[in-house]
């Protein structure tokens, strides 16, 4: 066994707070054709049981097989709301397909509040596809979804095309925010109509 898979090895058993970190594609570097494919059968191994980490972070290793292997444990329905939030993450940024980005925001409309909070923190991360707009602008408007306003306001900001990645993007956009969350559910419609026509809105 060489050190580097030692090294992978030593990340993969680890408990508690170190695997709560979860994996950075420096944990994989160096691995070997045959180590790598070890490291695949390892990580999906724990993701047929429901490692919420493993699902996240096995992207950098993501090859054929691990799509189609992912993919067939969603069609499955196998996991509970939280793990299907992540899976179908993983699915939207290692294949594109707009339809893990719109069962992302099937999983804002779970009756478990706790649930729907946590899609509402994935979507919030991601860039949708714009052919969404008007889906994450529907539950904006829908009296609904209101324990969960905030991430869809940053998602519908990333689709308008203003920037949201860092700390400084969601102070600049934070008064747009606010009025979007304070406006009553029925009149956002024409607000979010400006920010989907490009334009900025002032409070």
């Amino acid at each position: 066994m060489t050190p580097t898979f030692e090294r992978f090895l030593r990340r993969f058993e680890a408990q508690g707070r170190d695997k709560a970190d979860g994996w950075s594609p420096g944990d994989f570097e160096g691995l070997s054709s045959a180590e790598r494919e070890r490291a695949r059968d390892l990580l999906l191994a724990r993701i047929r049981q429901g490692d919420t980490v493993d699902m996240a972070g096995i992207r950098p290793l993501a090859d054929a097989r691990v799509v189609e292997t992912l993919a067939a444990l969603y069609r499955e329905g196998r996991f509970n709301p939280v793990q299907t939030a992540v899976l179908a993450e993983t699915l939207w940024l290692l294949t594109g397909d707009a339809h893990y980005a719109r069962e992302l925001l099937r999983l804002l409309d779970a009756d478990d509040v706790q649930a729907a909070g946590f899609a509402a923190t994935v979507v919030s991360r991601l860039a949708l596809p714009g052919e969404l707009a008007d889906e994450v602008a529907a539950r904006l408007c829908d009296g609904r979804h209101e324990h969960i306003v905030l991430p869809l306001a940053q998602n519908l900001l990333r689709l308008a095309g203003f920037p949201m990645e860092t700390t400084a993007d969601f102070q600049a956009r934070l008064p747009v925010l606010r009025q979007v969350i304070g406006t009553d559910p029925p009149r956002r419609a024409a607000l979010i109509g400006q920010l989907l026509a490009g334009s900025d809105i002032h409070p």
